[in-house]
C-alpha cells in the first residue's frame, strides 16, 4: 500500500512541475492543450455538409463536437488562375447551429477545378494575399486567434480525385503544413507553433 501511495504522490510531482513549465506563448506540442496545460476534451465529430477524414498533426481532427466542410466553385474573372476554381472550407464548430455558429479553427484552402494535384507552394505565389488561397486560423467563435502562414520548409499538396458535372460532387485529398506567425493566448486552447492539416473530403460544391 505504502508502495502505491508513494507512486501516486510522484505522478502527482511529475503532473504539477508539467503544468507549472507549460507556456501558452510558445506552446510548441502537437494537439491544442488548455490555457493550464492540460489535455482537451476530444469528440466523435457529427460531420455537417459532406464526408470528411482529417487529421491535425496526425491525430484524428476531433476537438469539437462537429465537423462542417463547405466547397465553392469561382469561375473567371473571380479567380486567381484564370480558370475555375473550388475553395474548400473545414471548421470544428462547439454548435451545429447554421447561424453563427462557434468555430474552434478554420482551414481554407483554394485550387484550380480539374484533376489534379496542385503544389499550394507554388499556387499560393499566385496572389499577392496568400490566406486568399491557404489558410489556417484558430478562433474564438466568431473572432480570429492564432494566425498561421504556409510552412514552405515542406510541401503541400491539394489533390482534386473527382469532380461531377451533374451531381456537383467532388472528391479531393489535402496535405498542408503551417507555421505559426501571430499568437494570441489570451483565451484557449492553446495551438501548437506547427500544424499539419491533412485528409480528404467528398461534398457538393455551391457556386459562387
Amino acid at each position: 500500500m505504502k508502495k502505491v501511495f508513494t507512486c501516486f504522490f510522484l505522478l502527482l510531482v511529475f503532473a504539477c512541475r508539467e503544468d507549472k513549465n507549460f507556456d501558452p506563448y510558445s506552446y510548441d506540442g502537437n494537439y491544442p492543450r488548455n490555457i493550464d496545460g492540460s489535455e482537451i476534451k476530444t469528440y466523435t465529430p457529427n460531420i455537417i455538409g459532406g464526408k470528411i477524414e482529417a487529421y491535425f498533426n496526425g491525430h484524428s481532427w476531433n476537438h469539437a463536437p462537429f465537423l462542417s466542410v463547405n466547397v465553392s466553385r469561382f469561375d473567371p474573372p473571380k479567380t486567381i488562375s484564370g480558370e475555375s476554381e473550388v475553395i474548400i472550407t473545414i471548421s470544428p464548430m462547439l454548435t451545429a447551429t447554421p447561424i453563427e455558429p462557434c468555430l474552434m479553427e478554420t482551414f481554407l484552402v483554394r485550387a484550380p477545378l480539374k484533376i489534379a494535384a496542385i503544389s499550394l507552394n507554388d499556387f499560393s505565389k499566385l496572389n499577392e494575399q496568400e490566406y486568399a488561397s491557404v489558410k489556417f486560423t484558430s478562433m474564438n467563435c466568431d473572432a480570429g486567434k492564432d494566425q498561421y502562414v504556409l510552412d514552405r520548409q515542406n510541401s503541400s499538396v491539394v489533390k482534386v480525385l473527382s469532380y461531377d458535372e451533374t451531381t456537383k460532387e467532388l472528391r479531393a485529398e489535402f496535405d498542408v503544413y503551417f507555421t505559426i506567425s501571430e499568437r494570441n493566448s489570451d483565451f484557449g486552447p492553446i495551438y501548437p507553433e506547427k500544424v499539419h492539416i491533412s485528409g480528404n473530403i467528398e461534398a457538393v460544391v455551391k457556386s459562387e
